[in-house]
């Protein structure tokens, strides 16, 4: 099954962010134990994980439009994975939303929408 492309949406939405707002996680691949005295044990968890990344971007009111109908219908209100370029300048990816898109007023016709995803291995 083909995964949706958020390169495809139309019209356009950015494959920029707001500078300095770009937050990639690092996967935490361990658990932890309870301990009677001491640090808690750790031991590694999965071979792969996924990662948290955050980031804020820039949207005209249609590009909000459109986000909201991608992230609604086309993910089921984000259930989906999909395709996301690489703020860092990789090749495109596999993520999914990890919260709902978070847009706020700037002024009028843009929007600062706040992004958190899901990198899946």
């Amino acid at each position: 099954m083909a995964h949706p492309d958020w390169s495809a949406v139309s019209p356009a939405l950015p494959e920029t962010y707001v500078l300095g707002s770009w937050a990639p996680g690092f996967a935490a691949r361990f658990t932890e134990f309870a301990a009677d005295r001491g640090p808690a044990p750790r031991r590694a968890r999965f071979a792969v994980a996924s990662r948290a990344e955050a980031m804020q971007m820039d949207l005209t009111t249609a590009q909000l439009t459109a986000l909201r109908t991608f992230f609604e219908t086309t993910l089921s209100g984000g259930a989906l994975p999909f395709l996301m370029f690489d703020p860092g300048g990789g090749a495109d990816r596999l993520v999914r939303f990890a919260a709902a898109p978070a847009p706020a007023f700037l002024v009028p016709g843009t929007w600062r929408v706040a992004i958190s995803l899901e990198v899946l291995p």
